[in-house]
This record gives C-alpha cells, sequence and structure tokens, in this order.
C-alpha cells in the first residue's frame, strides 16, 4: 500500500462543513462514511467499539515494520536461516483480504465465487497455465486449507510469509508443488506455515512486542483528537457506549489513556465514557458462545471469576459473551451499531448472530479512492475497449460461422487491468482487480452497512443522520439512455384492459380443464350442490365465507390473508 499524496483535510474537531459535490452536497471525501444499508442513528442508542485499528489507529508503515521483524527474528530463533533476517520490508508488496493456500504455499486474489484473479508463489505472480496446473478452472473454495489475510494486523503478517517462501523457492528448486528445500531438508508448506503462524502467535502473545509498543507509544499510535472528543459527545447525546476487545486489560489501559491525552480531556476519564467495557474478549467466540466471565478491578488489574455468569454495567470484564453484554446494559432490537476493523470476528459475527447494524473500519481506504481516482482514464479505456469488442460482434447471430480476431483488444484489456492493479501496489487494489471485486470487496458490500476510514468520521454528522444507500442497479435497469420508441420487446401493459380481455380463459376452456382437476372439480361440485350457502351469494369455504367461484372468473382473494409488512 504505498503512500499517495492527497489533499486531505487535517484532523480537527471543528466540523467540516459540507460542501456540493456534483450538485449535491457531501461531506469532504476524508470524513465521509460510504453507505452500503440504510442507518438511522436516530435510531441508534448503542455504540459498541473495538479498540486495535478502530479507536487506537496504529502508524502506517512504520508499526508494519516493526512486527514483521519481530516475526522474523522470532522465526528464525526457531533454527531457521538466520539470512532470512536480511529480508527488508517492501511496503508495495501485502495488501489485506488474500487468501494463503497451506498446500500449496501461494497467494490467491479471489472474486466472490472463488474464481481466482491473482495467484502469487512467494514474490512472483503465477501465469495463467502455472495457476491452470495447480487450479484447475482457476477456481478454488474456501476450505480449512485456506488461509485469509482479514485485518490490518495480517498486512505485515502476509509480507512475513510471502519474504520467507520467496526466500526458499529462489535459494533452490522446490522438490515439489507442495514443499521447499529448507538447508536440505524438504518442508511441506503446511508445515512452514504452521511455524510462520507460531512465530507471529509468540510475537503476540509473549508480551515483548507489546511492551516495546508501549515504551515508544507515540512512534506506533495516532493520537487523534477526534477520538476522545467522539466517545464525550456521544454521552453528552445521551447515547450509550461500550467497549469490546482482545487485548489484555493493561494493554487496553494505557493505550486509551494515551489517546484521551490531550489537553481538553486531560482530567476526563476514559472509562467514564464507557457504560461496560469488555477485554480478552476472545472474538469471534464472544458473539456465539462466549468464554469465562472474570471481573476486573481497574486499579489493580486483578480478575476475578463471576460465578453467576452475570455481568452488570459500569465495570470492567474480561471474556464472557455478547448475550451477558445485552443484558447488562439492556440492549433490544437493532439499536446498535458496532464498530471495529475485523470484517470476520467483528462485522460478520455480530451481524449475523445479532442483527446489529455494522461500521467497518478501513484504513486503506484513503489510498484505494486515491488510486481510483487516478485510474478513471484507465477505466474510460477499459469501457472503450469492451465497447469495441462488442461492436465487432453487433451485426453476428448464431447463423455465423466466422468469429472475429479480438485478440488484439484482449492484449489492451490485459495490459490496461495490469496497469490499474499496479497503481495500488504489487498485489493490486483492495476491492477491485480491474474492474471485478475482489472477496473482501464481496464481504464488505455483504456485512458491512457503512465504512470508513475512520471510525472518527462520525464526529461530522449529527446523531440523527440517516445514513442513505444510492439505488442498487441491475445490468437490465441501467438502460438509462433509452426511450420507450428504442424498446422493440414484447411489452404486457397490465393497463390494457381490451388485450386482457381477448386473453382471459374462456367458459370453453375453463370447462374442458376442470375434470382434468380431481381436487378442484369435488370442490365445485360441493359448491354447487349447497343450496344454502348458493341462495345467500356466498359459500363456506375452510370454515370462512368467500364468493361463489363461477367458471369463466378469477377467483377473489382476500388480501387481509397476506401481507408485504410484517
Amino acid at each position: 500500500m504505498p503512500p499517495v499524496q492527497v489533499d486531505l483535510a487535517p484532523a480537527s474537531p471543528t466540523v467540516t462543513p459540507p460542501t456540493p459535490v456534483g450538485g449535491r452536497y457531501k461531506r469532504d471525501v476524508s470524513k465521509r462514511v460510504f453507505v452500503n444499508r440504510a442507518v438511522n442513528l436516530n435510531k441508534i442508542q448503542f455504540y459498541g467499539f473495538d479498540m486495535d485499528y478502530t479507536l487506537a489507529m496504529y502508524k502506517w508503515p512504520v508499526y508494519s515494520e516493526a512486527l514483521y521483524t519481530f516475526a522474523v527474528d522470532e522465526f528464525v530463533g526457531m533454527g531457521y536461516p538466520p539470512q532470512i533476517a536480511s529480508v527488508r520490508y517492501d511496503i508495495d508488496f501485502p495488501v489485506r483480504g488474500l487468501w494463503f493456500d497451506t498446500v500449496y504455499g501461494t497467494f490467491l486474489k479471489v472474486d466472490s465465487f472463488g474464481n481466482i484473479l491473482m495467484c502469487v508463489l512467494g514474490y512472483r505472480h503465477l501465469s495463467k497455465g502455472d495457476i491452470e496446473t495447480l487450479y484447475p478452472n482457476r477456481f478454488v473454495t474456501l476450505t480449512d486449507r485456506m488461509y485469509i489475510f482479514n485485518t490490518p494486523f495480517n498486512v505485515p503478517e502476509l509480507m512475513f510469509f510471502g519474504a520467507v517462501i520467496n526466500f526458499f523457492v529462489t535459494s533452490s528448486p522446490q522438490p515439489d508443488d507442495t514443499s521447499v528445500n529448507v538447508s536440505g531438508k524438504t518442508v511441506r508448506f503446511a508445515e512452514l506455515f504452521a511455524d510462520l503462524r507460531e512465530a507471529i502467535e509468540r510475537v503476540h502473545l509473549a508480551g515483548k512486542f507489546k511492551n516495546f509498543i508501549l515504551d515508544h507509544i507515540e512512534d506506533y499510535i495516532e493520537k487523534d483528537p477526534e477520538v476522545p472528543l467522539l466517545l464525550t459527545r456521544l454521552k453528552e447525546s445521551r447515547k450509550s457506549a461500550f467497549l469490546i476487545t482482545n487485548s489484555d486489560w493493561d494493554y487496553t489501559n494505557r493505550i486509551m489513556k494515551y489517546l484521551f491525552d490531550h489537553e481538553q480531556y486531560r482530567f476526563t476519564p476514559w472509562t467514564k465514557c464507557f457504560d461496560l467495557i469488555v477485554v480478552d474478549s476472545r472474538k469471534p467466540r464472544f458473539f456465539s458462545s462466549g468464554t469465562d466471565l472474570f471481573t476486573i478491578d481497574p486499579a489493580s488489574g486483578l480478575k476475578r471469576k463471576v460465578p453467576d455468569g452475570v455481568m452488570e454495567g459500569g465495570k470492567v470484564y474480561a471474556g464472557g459473551s455478547v448475550s451477558q453484554l445485552e443484558d447488562a446494559i439492556g440492549i433490544s432490537g437493532k439499536s446498535v451499531l458496532y464498530i471495529g476493523d475485523h470484517i470476520y470476528g467483528d462485522i460478520l459475527k455480530c451481524k449475523k448472530n445479532k442483527g446489529w447494524k455494522t461500521f467497518l473500519v478501513v484504513e486503506e481506504l484513503d489510498h484505494q479512492v486515491a488510486c481510483w481516482v487516478k485510474n478513471q482514464p484507465h477505466m474510460r479505456k477499459l469501457e472503450e475497449l469492451d465497447d469495441a469488442v462488442d461492436e465487432m460482434y453487433m451485426n453476428l447471430d448464431s447463423s455465423s460461422s466466422q468469429s472475429p480476431d479480438v485478440s488484439g483488444l484482449k492484449h489492451q484489456l490485459r495490459e490496461t487491468v495490469n496497469t490499474i492493479d499496479l497503481s495500488y501496489g504489487k498485489l493490486g487494489g483492495l476491492f477491485h482487480s480491474g474492474t471485478r471485486e475482489t472477496f473482501f470487496a464481496s464481504q464488505v458490500k455483504r456485512y458491512a452497512d457503512i465504512y470508513a476510514k475512520s471510525c472518527t468520521h462520525l464526529c461530522h454528522y449529527p446523531f440523527s443522520y440517516y445514513f442513505k444507500t444510492h439505488r442498487q442497479r441491475l445490468p437490465h435497469e441501467c438502460l438509462s439512455d433509452l426511450t420507450p420508441a428504442d424498446l422493440k420487446l414484447h411489452v404486457h401493459d397490465s393497463f390494457d384492459k381490451s388485450e386482457t380481455a381477448r386473453n382471459r380463459m374462456s367458459h370453453e376452456q375453463a370447462s374442458a380443464m376442470l375434470p382434468l382437476l380431481s381436487n378442484i372439480h369435488h370442490v365445485m361440485r360441493s359448491i354447487a350442490g349447497d343450496q344454502s350457502a348458493e341462495s345467500k351469494g356466498s359459500c363456506a369455504v375452510g370454515g370462512q365465507l368467500a364468493e361463489p367461484i363461477r367458471v369463466g372468473q378469477q377467483p377473489i382473494l382476500d388480501s387481509s390473508s397476506e401481507s408485504d409488512e410484517d
């Protein structure tokens, strides 16, 4: 994710007024919240927050470089060649959302259906032929052999995997497609993956890296004045806020104190901004079965198990489950907006298990938007090339025996797509590969109701704001340049009474059909024989009065029996 220089307004507690864009008023793009599904803040009473990469934003790329360096050191300490430590972090290489195949050791960028858009071994992009050899039809499914780089924490991990694998595949020939040569020993990618993951886990769990970050907190954590601004404004607006983080209490407390270390908030205890705090939550398990519940003394950090498993508002807990949290602060219905950075652990799980409204923090968004805008000439070229291909097929139909030569146009299409991808970085964009959406983009569209670079963008909207989505169109609904006169379609006009009368089933047609329908014919004979009901102009069906069904007429249904609304 290379840095792209764009003119962005500096973060400030002062709300930036909206400016007209394309005839409509929009917030400045650097403060905008983007909408997949409507969210009415008037109906939101509870605001839930993750901490890491949500309230606490880590400085890029220095944080990723530090985590990568610690991981390499652990890996070498596990007995792997020390030469790996000489491989430097490449900020242009990693992008999250990729799949890692633990069998072939490849990074896969796929679309929402599993079609492979890009395949990389180490740093080398595989050709279509190589991909076909490993993955017939260039298609994969999400199984246990796949590991997904979902979060910003996974970005340096992806770089770590790529550097190590590239070191081995370039140092000596691979014994086969599923293994590498490590100091004369054949090691399968599945074994290598396990050791790579163990090195990462050691970095996070040993505590040495966290202590390093805390000791150099100003170098690695963004101190955004809009974080305490947002939380205090929620409190002033009588909204409830809660914190759910996988970090431990000591780390969480020191990070949050640092975020509140501003002149106007220095005497505001950060814990007072939350109605309930959960650390060591073990998300995504927190949103399903949960774990054992402990209460924490904020002063000493001591943990004590809660025997009855009941949370109470205003306290700090470790573990537990979302159901306990809901009971503690009185959450009911869909009055919650949960904000986090992990598309699976934060967004997908609380959306599927609880139906909460969701806000995804995408720290790479400024870079993605800048590249998207910069690539508009190339996108227009893609459209022109697509139109040129369509034009070559314009006058051909199923009787045509010759196919036009579009190889030159397809080559230009591939070159243009490659240019677009490389503008984002060596592994392309987060949301697209050319014009095709990535798996990550499909997850964002499906599970994130709204998304932005930072949760503090909410400071620039009133808490009564209604986030509206653009109307989603199917391809056939994009024919805005046509008029009714241009259409050569067979159109059924439901208001054309003459055509309706002409096509209505005749008495003779109905009489010929009814004997073949034994059940309906039996009912019709019963109705016809019910003289008492007939004399009243109605008949009893299923214990209720209904209009008599007459041959040649459409049955009249009681519309009150079913409704489009709940």
